[in-house]
């Protein structure tokens, strides 16, 4: 079993190191923005696929664990045979492995390989070297606007990830009392200036969700019954109303909650009363016109997709691991799983193969602390057999660690001696960079963009990028030929996108700015601090 981190060093075993190499690279894959039929992608499932093999052989198991371990990957192959859909494996392959790897450390591999591809992302967004992905709405009553995803597959994907980074920070950092409020605003201003980009309306509500109810829950020693019984309900509620809502709510109700979900309870009625509920999964039918094939509500996508064995076990497995973390009060857990059970009513990352429900982690944490019990409670009995295929996964792998420590401390200590200073270097820098931008911006008179990307019914138009007029005084955003339908976009389009300039000018270069002024202190002031 992996042994605490120890006075200067830090101590792993094999296996355990095995299992953070999977985590890295199927989250730096999902990062980068890969995804299915992509040759890096499948690399990367397949290198992801051969590390889970390592993790499992390298790791002692009882009967019962082989049992379970081998019964869910054969479920997760067979929903993957039958709805050609390998989210369930993947989730599945996660979980299963999880044994004696402590969460907190997993948690930390996804903060950097997150944090890292999500910064750079959207720096490399911002300044056009790649190419972003957006859709034009009509939002925030100001006409048709971009939405920007910022290197993320989808804007509303943009939110979640934001959401999913705030969820790593705060679980590790295990801030109380005022830095725990201090760290929330930010946060909120953070994901505030990502709906500026991203403008989803569900996924800024449910990082609202998960940062108070985090906030709520960490000022609570003990929760009453009411406050339990409200805890206990989310999942289900959650699951009930995306499942049962499409099918049985009133006309009127059903209207209400259909514009406000933007089409997914007719969506997802469509894929219910269409194609039949299977146990083990199945492909959406012909008769599914395929440009309502993506169910974005994880619990439809789970039932139809998956079938009702995983839809079950999915269910029952939140609402045991719910009860867990009532019963050992671990709040910050109950404030991510509330956080992203009301996220899945309108994303499917829930379940899909996008590798953000780090959720699931807790679920292969409580399950493997299960099987423990009952290898205490009954170490004679024949399931507690314990089986071991290669015993390498135990050895030990020391880790010096006390220079990094070191440096860490004078690090900090340098930054708490030149606050103000450094403070004072980044609003200047980004008021200057905000400004520069503001009067060296060479704007557009308007936009255009592929008529696929827009929601725009005006009649459309053409361009041949290569015969131009001279006079040509737009942007194009997308393109692809000269036969494909354009759409021009004039009006507040332009000044949005001129007030996001000055915003993300004055943020990031505010953000590497204050670094380097940190950096530079830290190297002429690192000496005169003793962390000894």
């Amino acid at each position: 079993m992996a042994q605490q981190t120890k006075k200067n060093v830090l101590v792993l075993n094999v296996a355990e190191i095995v299992y953070y190499f999977y985590f890295f690279i199927m989250a730096f894959a999902k990062g980068m923005g890969l995804y299915d039929g992509m040759w890096p992608y499948t690399a990367a499932l397949l290198l992801g696929g051969l590390l889970i093999v390592c993790k499992l052989a390298l790791t002692e198991h009882t009967l019962v664990e082989w049992l379970f371990v081998l019964g869910m990957l054969a479920l997760g192959i067979l929903v993957w045979h039958n709805s050609g859909e390998k989210g369930a494996l993947i989730y599945i392959a996660m979980i299963v492995a999880m044994k004696n790897v402590p969460v907190k450390r997993v948690f930390s591999v996804g903060l950097a390989v997150w944090g890292i591809t999500f910064i750079a992302q959207v720096i490399l967004t911002l300044t056009g070297i790649r190419q972003d992905i957006f859709v034009i709405h009509a939002k925030l009553g100001l006409g048709y606007i971009i939405r920007w995803s910022l290197g993320q597959p989808h804007p509303n994907v943009l939110q979640i990830t934001s959401m999913m980074l705030c969820a790593f920070i705060l679980y590790l950092a295990d801030w109380k009392g005022k830095k725990l409020i201090y760290a929330t605003v930010l946060m909120l201003i953070g994901n505030l200036y990502i709906f500026f980009y991203s403008v989803s309306y569900t996924g800024l509500i449910v990082v609202v969700v998960y940062l108070f109810g985090n906030l709520y829950l960490s000022f609570r020693k003990e929760l009453n019954k009411l406050e339990k019984l409200l805890v206990m309900l989310v999942f289900p509620m959650c699951a009930a109303f995306s499942i049962l809502g499409p099918l049985t709510f009133p006309e009127r109700l059903w209207e209400i909650c259909n514009k406000v979900l933007n089409t997914r309870f007719n969506i997802a009625r469509i894929h219910m009363t269409t194609d039949p509920i299977t146990l083990f999964g199945a492909r959406p039918s012909d008769a599914i016109p395929k440009g309502l094939w993506n169910i974005d509500c994880s619990y439809v996508f789970a039932l139809m997709h998956y079938g009702v064995v995983f839809f079950l076990l999915l269910c029952i497995g939140y609402i045991a691991l719910v009860w867990h973390c009532l019963k050992k009060k671990k709040y910050q857990e109950l404030a991510i799983i509330i956080g992203l059970s009301v996220a899945a009513i309108t994303e499917p990352f829930f379940v899909n193969p996008s590798f953000k429900n780090i959720s699931l982690l807790f679920m292969g944490a409580f399950l493997f602390d299960k099987f423990n019990e009952f290898a205490y409670k009954k170490p004679d009995h024949v399931l507690n057999k314990k089986i071991g295929l290669l015993t390498i996964g135990k050895k030990e792998v020391v880790i010096p660690i006390e220079k990094t420590i070191c440096v860490k401390n004078q690090f900090l200590q340098v930054v708490k001696m030149q606050k103000k200073f450094i403070i004072i270097g980044t609003i200047a820098i980004m008021v200057m960079a905000g400004i520069l931008f503001a009067v060296m911006a060479d704007m557009p008179k308007c936009y255009y963009a592929l008529r696929s990307s827009t929601q725009i019914e005006e009649e459309r138009m053409y361009l041949d990028i290569d015969q131009l007029p001279e006079d040509f005084d737009g942007k194009i955003l997308n393109y692809q030929d000269a036969k494909t339908p354009m759409q021009k976009v004039e009006g507040n389009i332009v000044t949005v996108e001129y007030v996001r300039g000055i915003i993300s000018s004055g943020l990031w270069c505010g953000f590497f700015g204050g670094g380097i002024i940190s950096l530079i202190a830290f190297i002429f002031l690192r000496r005169r601090i003793d962390v000894t």
